[in-house]
């Protein structure tokens, strides 16, 4: 960040990064991180669209699941297909996490190759060969969409269409 960021955007990334700090810790299992990253990521996402339109108040009371919120965000995304391996690996990361919450005994082989696709979006999209556990590959999708989203917001502050503070 330089000072030439506005408050806005410095907003943003800070946010999103004290709540990394603050939920974030070593010793977490797949399972626990896999919840707080589809968490975290759910609210970069609701920031982003909140940011992006020029009426948010109409979001505010909006019970939109995080896959309606993940579709608003991409299609407000100006850069979309810069990251299309990134927001493939959101839909996945979805995937997981309902498997996790609504199945008792989830599909092992289906949890398996969601988190390989995952990983390789990641790997795609970083042009790495298969280095990351899935830990990491959800830390990168939550950095990467984050700083891609924020530079999204920065994008349109420029072209004229001001985020709303």
């Amino acid at each position: 960040m330089t000072d030439q960021d506005s408050p806005l955007l410095c907003g943003f990334v800070g946010k999103h990064q004290s709540l990394v700090d603050k939920h974030f810790v070593d010793e977490m299992d797949d399972h626990t991180g896999l919840l707080k990253v589809h968490l975290m990521l759910e609210q970069i996402l609701r920031d982003f669209c909140t940011r992006a339109v020029p009426n948010p108040d109409h979001l505010q009371d909006a019970r939109l699941s995080f896959k309606q919120i993940a579709l608003l965000a991409r299609s407000l995304d100006p850069n979309q297909s810069d990251v299309a391996p990134l927001w493939s690996a959101v839909n996945d990361l979805n995937a997981m996490r309902n498997a996790m919450a609504h199945e008792l005994e989830p599909s092992e082989s289906k949890f398996t190759k969601l988190q390989r696709t995952i990983i390789a979006a990641v790997d795609t999209h970083n042009g790495s060969s298969g280095e990351h556990d899935l830990g990491a590959a959800l830390g990168y999708l939550c950095g990467m969409l984050s700083v891609h989203l924020h530079h999204g917001l920065d994008q349109r502050s420029q072209e004229g269409a001001d985020p709303v503070e």
